[in-house]
């Protein structure tokens, strides 16, 4: 068995390549993955051993594994603070687990921890209303990726469609509400209206893409919001809209997400992950094809070429099954 590490932008990832060409990805925030890594470097551990150890479920029986802090896995249950959670969220996080997606529980481990810091019950079980049915983004660190409609100005900046009064990064605004891109826009919870039966009132306003880019003036923004700092889901509109105390601005949209997990620097990479390839040894990425070098079937870079050139033919005989290939570094 040989493996393989990769680091880029949402971590590293070990990528074990079994005898019989099956290779299974582990990133680093798998549970066991200081354990996985440590067992195919010493050959501790046969080929199914480590398979199961992939599995975070697997091996887990009655014993407490623990995701996070406050959440831990205990057979079929999820817990949190060692109470069982029932809910949609944590089925899909049992679900995700058994099928061995390191990102996606992780993201919403990171929300349920976020949820609980919500200081208000009845905010909390809005929330839950509002993503109740819906296929919802949320970033790696757990915050929620909604949609803000916003009218552009004549100088092409972006300000909400209604006035008020707000916080943006640290000034005091009345009026129409600058939303800059990366701009925090907040304001003081107390005064967010916490009753689900009004509809219009005082609050920061964010919704679902179809709310958000029906109300829009000319710009549909994307907007990080903490699940501390949702204060009430009205129930007009279909309860597409939310109230927060807080949210910071990504960026300027012309459609929907359709992934569940959002990675911080998504938009700065979506343009290079087409043409993105790495060295199959070290994981170092190159610029194109004509930059890499067949070696028994592998695409490796030059420097790892030259690596390969240098080896001592008298060394070719060393037991090499099972840790890394000597030039994937």
């Amino acid at each position: 068995m040989f493996y393989n590490l990769v680091r880029d932008s949402s971590g590293t990832t070990l990528t074990l390549i079994f005898s019989d060409g099956d290779s299974i990805p582990v990133s680093s925030d798998h549970p066991r993955y200081d354990e996985i890594f440590e067992a195919v470097q010493n050959d501790s551990v046969s080929e199914d051993e480590v398979r199961q150890m992939t599995n975070v479920l697997s091996h887990v029986g009655d014993r407490l594994t623990s995701l996070s802090e406050r959440v831990s896995v205990a057979g079929n249950n999820l817990l949190f603070d060692g109470d069982p959670i029932r809910s949609s969220i944590a089925d899909h996080i049992l679900r995700l687990l058994r099928e061995g997606d390191d990102h996606g529980w992780k993201g919403l481990v990171n929300f349920l921890e976020k949820v609980q810091t919500n200081p208000n019950e009845h905010s909390r079980e809005s929330l839950y209303d509002w993503i109740n049915g819906r296929n919802i983004t949320i970033t790696q660190d757990g915050d929620l990726i909604a949609y803000k409609g916003v009218r552009v100005t004549g100088d092409d900046e972006n300000e909400s469609i209604f006035s008020g009064k707000a916080i943006v990064n640290g000034v005091v605004h009345s009026g129409n509400i600058p939303n800059p891109v990366g701009g925090v826009i907040e304001m003081p919870r107390s005064e967010v209206q916490h009753d689900t039966a009004v509809g219009c009132s005082v609050g920061l306003h964010a919704g679902t893409w179809d709310y958000a880019s029906n109300f829009a003036q000319g710009r549909v923004l994307t907007v990080k919001i903490n699940p501390r700092d949702v204060v009430s889901v009205p129930t007009d509109c279909d309860a597409q809209k939310m109230r927060v105390s807080r949210y910071e601005v990504l960026s300027a949209t012309e459609q929907e997400f359709s992934a569940p997990t959002y990675y911080e620097d998504d938009e700065e990479d979506s343009e290079d992950e087409d043409f993105l390839i790495f060295c199959d040894w070290c994981g170092v990425p190159v610029d194109d094809e004509g930059d890499l070098y067949d070696i028994d079937g592998d695409e490796v870079c030059g420097s790892c070429q030259a690596d390969y050139d240098l080896y001592d033919e008298s060394d070719e005989d060393d037991d090499y099954t099972v840790g890394e290939h000597p030039y994937m570094g």
